[in-house]
């Protein structure tokens, strides 16, 4: 790779072929569009400062400027691209690793993985589920390799449950997505009994969803500047959100065809659930969609409803939502200390609020595309006023108890 005298990697040289080696990696379009969006700050760092090229030096320069100028998720960004161009620079081509390198399950067992793959999507479940579930399984699967089982007719409950204790993953997603697998062997007859009972409970604490007042939300929309472009943008999600409830992956994964104005209605598939989903447009959602599509979106032949603010003009990703969300809380003033404050933070808040109005449990469940009632009980445990109602008096103290409590009161 050519050098000038002062040390330094020519860098169109040095990002066209950084650009290469991505594409032969395996590196998404979207992620070298993210990439590319990186090295542009690099090569403004560069021009800015009249740099003879790239150099490591270059690459601790950018990093101590961005501080305070982005998002951390873009400062992330920005870390990771100078950290993959400092090994590039230096010829450590073999520790960029490749997005879609991951652990192969054993090949004794790779044709029943196979198939409770083609099961998970028989039933439904959606992409990002049947991953984890493969990623989890795999883990289980290489653990029972390693201890000289050949087939899953043979695999007991010591297996599992000394799988579970070596396992370093989050105990809580394993022993969820492995018995799911166990499950599957029963009723496949792979395995003779089910060996789902097998694996121990696990217990998360389960924190109260985080909410925001009527007030809050009303201060958070004003606080939009919807005099531009990207303002008139985040205005349309935001109420898309708040309203709506929608998800941010839904929000994002919208197409102009999923708008119909003469009908006045908003229809689409929820990413997460595949289960339909439609709305009737109100006034003023109906008048932001309109205000963004006359008057901000780009020129773009992408079918995505919601573009990014700049070239590329293709659709936004979901973390673009929940970033948007997130940052203009803190735009608004509003407090979020102990709170989420992502794009989930308003599809919470809608639901606890038609909850305390006394809607029915199956129409808010409706309303969010909820396939079980069993998915409201987070919300339900925020409506305490109905909660009181099912309160029951405290029985009077008796026994050993009573006693402590009398001596605890000092009364014996």
């Amino acid at each position: 790779m050519a050098q000038n005298s002062n040390n330094a990697v020519y860098w169109q040289e040095l990002r066209e072929g950084f650009n290469q080696s991505l594409e032969s990696l395996g590196y998404s379009k979207r992620k070298l569009i993210d990439y590319s969006w990186a090295l542009n700050k690099i090569e403004r760092c560069i021009l800015d400062h009249g740099l003879p090229g790239y150099s490591i030096e270059t690459g601790d320069r950018v990093l101590s400027e961005i501080k305070g100028q982005y998002h951390k998720a873009s400062q992330r960004l920005i870390r990771t691209v100078v950290c993959r161009l400092n090994d590039y620079s230096l010829g450590k081509f073999n520790i960029m690793h490749s997005e879609i390198k991951r652990a192969k399950c054993p090949e004794q067992f790779a044709e029943t993985l196979y198939q409770y793959t083609e099961y998970l999507e028989k039933l439904g479940r959606s992409k990002s589920t049947i991953k984890q579930s493969i990623h989890y399984c795999t883990q289980l699967l290489h653990y029972i390799d390693s201890q000289g089982v050949n087939n899953l007719s043979d695999v007991t409950t010591v297996h599992i449950y000394e799988a579970f204790i070596d396992s370093k993953s989050n105990k809580s997603c394993w022993a969820t997505f492995c018995r799911g697998f166990f499950k599957f062997l029963r009723k496949s007859k792979v395995h003779a009994t089910d060996l789902s009972v097998a694996i121990p409970i696990t217990r998360r604490p389960q924190s109260l969803p985080s909410t925001y007042s009527k007030s809050e939300i009303e201060k958070l929309l004003s606080s939009i500047d919807r005099s531009t472009g990207l303002g008139k943008r985040n205005y349309a999600i935001a109420l898309l959100a708040i309203r709506f409830g929608m998800r941010a992956s839904d929000i994002a994964n919208l197409k102009m065809v999923n708008i119909n104005f003469c009908n006045k209605t908003l229809s689409f598939v929820q990413t997460k659930t595949s289960v339909p989903q439609r709305f009737e447009l109100l006034p003023e959602i109906e008048s932001a969609l309109h205000c963004y599509l006359t008057n901000a979106r780009p020129k773009s032949s992408d079918p995505s409803l919601f573009l990014r603010g700049v070239a590329p003009f293709t659709g936004i990703e979901a973390s673009a939502v929940s970033t948007f969300v997130g940052c203009q809380f803190k735009k608004a003033g509003i407090p979020t200390e102990g709170k989420k404050h992502g794009a989930h933070a308003l599809r919470m808040t809608l639901a606890t609020d038609l909850i305390s109005e006394k809607v029915p449990y199956t129409v808010v469940g409706k309303i969010l595309g909820h396939e079980s009632d069993g998915a409201l009980k987070n919300y339900v445990r925020l409506d305490v006023e109905s909660l009181r109602s099912c309160s029951l008096a405290a029985p009077i103290p008796t026994g050993l108890f009573a006693e402590r409590l009398l001596a605890y009161k000092g009364e014996r």
